[in-house]
């Protein structure tokens, strides 16, 4: 007999709780808006020191493995003359990019200019690096041009979308081009090579 009262009860519960179409008023959809990083301030114990670490201690261990610890750096400097030896695994082009990237999102809350000045001499080797059609790539560079875009697995885009990371990120917090010229030729090779009606590619 119970259950037959809730079910009742809960049945004249639905019936006033309906209403027609009329009394329903259609919300409008409210976006989110998106907020630029460099308008957001952190001021917390919990992770304005790793900022601020970031800066004084992360950065430098970079920049010391990449010119001092490992060649790095010194593929591209060999690229750009042609000569030399690649030193290395064939993506440590990206390790260069990556650190790149790091710089410039500290600069664009934290300016400094001798990290800026920093970044500034890597790209200049990455320009000089560059192959005329826009190519860059030390490992193939190096080890045999001829081979270029034969191995999925050698990381070629790969690189390339971390250098264009890279270029957006710098070219936002110095409005400085010269990293984003770069990456526009290097974008504008690959879509000469591969797409619809060229070759068939998938990146490892």
């Amino acid at each position: 007999m119970k259950q037959y009262l809730l079910l009742a009860a809960s049945a004249l519960f639905l019936q006033g709780c309906q209403t027609s179409k009329e009394d329903i008023k259609e919300q409008p959809l409210k976006m989110i808006e998106q907020i630029d990083f460099s308008h957001v301030k952190i001021n917390d114990n919990f992770w304005s020191p790793r900022l601020s670490q970031h800066v004084s201690a992360t950065l430098p261990v970079c920049i010391d493995q990449i010119e001092n610890q490992t060649g790095r750096i010194r593929n591209f400097e060999n690229a750009a003359k042609g000569e030399g030896e690649h030193s290395g695994i064939f993506f440590d082009d990206s390790d260069v990019y990556k650190a790149l990237e790091g710089i410039a999102y500290s600069l664009i809350n934290n300016p400094n200019p001798e990290l800026e000045k920093k970044a500034d001499e890597w790209i200049d080797k990455f320009a000089a690096a560059q192959r005329p059609d826009g190519y860059i790539n030390t490992f193939y560079t190096l080890t045999g041009l001829d081979k270029r875009w034969t191995n999925m697995d050698k990381h070629e885009m790969y690189c390339a979308g971390h250098m264009i990371e890279a270029g957006v990120a710098y070219y936002q917090a110095t409005g400085k081009r010269k990293l984003l010229d770069v990456c526009i030729r290097m974008a504008d090779h690959m879509i000469n090579q591969f797409g619809p009606g060229k070759r068939h590619w998938v990146p490892g």
